[in-house]
């Protein structure tokens, strides 16, 4: 009996302490509001300060974000998302800015119109930024549409979409949008937007060759930068007064105007204004016949860009590790709200335990039902030792993986530094060339068209790599649909026209109409990208790719065939290993980064199909991957 009331204390202790530990866990709701104050102060900072400062905005956007994830505090969720966003665009890292907007996009509430309007208009200006204008214009338009009668929202969006306009030369429209603008500022008695759009009203004057009307507007500009206390916008005000200047033949003005340019950038820090005032200053001194200070100028402004080059660099490996290291935590978080739950489950599963045991002594069924409970927990134990075991093979295999993609990550960094740097920097040296007078407008014309494949290259590249990094952190998502097989085909070979042109390679689509799948339109479409591009990548020039595909039972397999120089079996092994992938140069010296059979890979399979490849040296390689069946099309066999 004595063993039996020590058992009996102990069970009621447990039992108190199961409840104290629920009464902990009701006082969080505090703890969340408290928590809910700092995100939103947190992430309010940052949106005041990310233009100013986006190294460190980005850092509290992070802090920001995974405190919101802990806390599963939706609202502050997405605004970390929308905030990350636009860091990356103050850095100009546009792909990566998309990536959390449209995360951000996704997570707002629908009925979030003021929040989903900015959302819209920062992805606009991303699409803009990256010279794809009409898809950027089309955003801003959503943009406008969810502000709705927001005046502050509708004044922003029209900003965006006049700058969009000016940008494709559209001079009319851009103007129309910036008066619609200002009128709306005035009403806010916004100064500072009102400044802004006057100086978009003098560039839209100097692309009109309208040197008198942009003097007068840079004036303007000039005076509400001052009221507004704007001095990057006045450093901006000088450069365009020298411009100005400039085209008028008055040099000693457009030499004192570029000056005032450079020592105000100067001292506010603000790199790329300086760096236009000095390119302006050894224009201006050529033009005027100052060899010497000609020479002077464009010296120190080769160097200024060597600086920038190198801290360019340095910057984008930095954000790339921040984006993987963030990338890393969030799954992390989610291993630990897993285990903590598992805990809270075991802790409830304790007291539930003790407020029986209590139930049955008070109930006098002392010795016959304790021995009963006894034997029942024991075998609860056991269980409960058993799937601990499986969560420990399942958390070894997590830590695998994680290793695997480390590696993986790592062989990223290395790719996007080597890959995707060379052909940007032959666009850009091409371009300075040109504005330096060394090419005409007819040379680079031939040369963008040499440049074309390695920039389309880059292009899938970037894709693949952007349509990973989501993928491990947003987690695997898919759209079921019935797929036409035969449409995506034809789309898909519309996209290599060029370079299959380039390389006299004609591609067959063998694919019957009415063939079609059940899988995401998106996945397949990015397979037959990547398999096709492969393929004209390794065959010869005047070669062949034929594209087919055939029934296997429920399955349709799709093969991508070419007549190029093929592959050993070894080689072949390692295609689809994150350990072992490899890849090479083909026929023409082409480059790519293997990546993008690893994402076949995956997308294949969450489809619910695999992916492989028959090949011989010499012989050319098919690659096919199989997916299930639509049922349209089972039918159409079958008839």
């Amino acid at each position: 009996m004595k063993k039996f009331w020590l058992i009996f204390v102990l069970l009621l202790w447990q039992s108190a302490f199961g409840i104290q530990v629920y009464a902990h866990n009701k006082s969080k709701p505090g703890n969340y509001t408290s928590q809910q104050k700092t995100i939103d102060s947190v992430n309010k900072v940052v949106r005041l300060s990310y233009l100013a400062n986006p190294n460190k905005a980005r850092d509290m956007a992070q802090n920001a974000l995974l405190l919101s994830k802990k806390y599963n505090y939706q609202k502050g969720l997405a605004e970390s998302f929308f905030n990350m966003g636009i860091t990356y665009w103050a850095q100009s890292y546009y792909p990566i800015s998309l990536f959390y907007l449209n995360a951000a996009l996704r997570t707002f509430d629908k009925n979030n119109h003021e929040w989903r309007s900015d959302c819209y208009r920062s992805i606009g200006r991303d699409y803009v930024d990256l010279k794809k204008y009409q898809q950027g214009i089309s955003y801003i338009n959503l943009a406008l549409q969810e502000a709705g009668s927001d005046n502050t929202g509708q004044e922003r969006a029209l900003n965006e979409r006049s700058f969009a306009y000016l940008r494709l030369k559209q001079t009319d429209k851009a103007l129309a949008d910036i008066n619609k603008a200002i009128a709306i500022s005035r009403t806010l008695h916004n100064t500072g937007e009102i400044a802004i759009l006057y100086s978009r009203i003098y560039s839209a004057y100097l692309d009109k060759k309208e040197f008198d009307k942009a003097s007068l507007y840079c004036d303007t500009t000039y005076q509400l930068s001052i009221k507004s206390n704007n001095k990057r916008l006045r450093s901006t005000v000088w450069v365009g007064r020298t411009v100005i200047a400039y085209n008028q033949k008055n040099y000693p003005e457009a030499i004192k105007n570029a000056k005032t340019a450079a020592a105000l950038a100067d001292s506010l820090g603000v790199v790329d204004i300086y760096s236009n005032a000095i390119r302006w200053l050894y224009r201006v001194y050529g033009a005027k016949g100052d060899k010497d200070n000609a020479m002077l100028y464009q010296q120190k402004y080769i160097q200024l860009q060597d600086s920038l080059n190198r801290i360019d660099k340095q910057n984008s490996v930095q954000l790339i590790q921040d984006y993987f290291s963030l990338n890393n935590k969030l799954h992390d978080m989610e291993l630990m709200e897993n285990n903590r739950m598992l805990i809270k489950s075991q802790r409830q599963t304790i007291v539930n335990l003790g407020i029986t045991v209590l139930v049955l002594v008070v109930a006098l069924y002392i010795l016959y039902r304790f021995y009963q409970q006894k034997k029942q927990f024991s075998k609860q134990l056991q269980v409960q030792n058993m799937e601990v075991v499986a969560k420990n093979d399942v958390i070894e295999n997590q830590s695998r993986n994680l290793d695997e993609l480390n590696q993986l990550k790592d062989r990223l960094l290395a790719i996007i530094g080597h890959d995707l740097k060379s052909p940007l920097a032959n666009v850009r040296n091409t371009m300075d060339l040109f504005e330096q007078g060394y090419f005409s407008a007819e040379e680079v014309q031939m040369l963008m068209k040499d440049m074309s494949p390695a920039m389309e290259g880059a292009e899938l590249t970037l894709s693949n790599l952007v349509e990973w990094a989501g993928s491990q952190l947003q987690g695997n998502q898919k759209t079921t649909t019935v797929v036409d097989l035969h449409a995506i085909a034809g789309e898909t070979g519309q996209i290599f026209k060029h370079p299959l042109a380039q390389k006299n390679i004609d591609l067959d689509i063998e694919i019957q109409e009415g063939q079609a799948v059940l899988a995401d339109a998106n996945h397949v479409k990015t397979i037959l990208r990547n398999l096709i591009n492969n393929a004209i990548k390794f065959t010869e020039p005047d070669g062949k790719i034929i594209l087919s595909a055939e029934k296997r039972g429920s399955r349709l397999m799709i093969n991508v065939k070419d007549n190029g120089r093929g592959m050993t079996a070894e080689e072949a092994a390692k295609l689809f290993s994150t350990q072992t992938h490899f890849t090479k140069p083909g026929t023409k010296g082409e480059k790519g980064t293997g990546i993008g059979l690893l994402l076949c890979r995956q997308l294949a399979e969450l489809n619910g199909g695999e992916i492989g490849v028959r090949s011989e040296p010499g012989e050319g390689s098919t690659f096919y991957f199989t997916l299930p069946v639509a049922e349209v099309e089972r039918r159409m066999l079958d008839v």
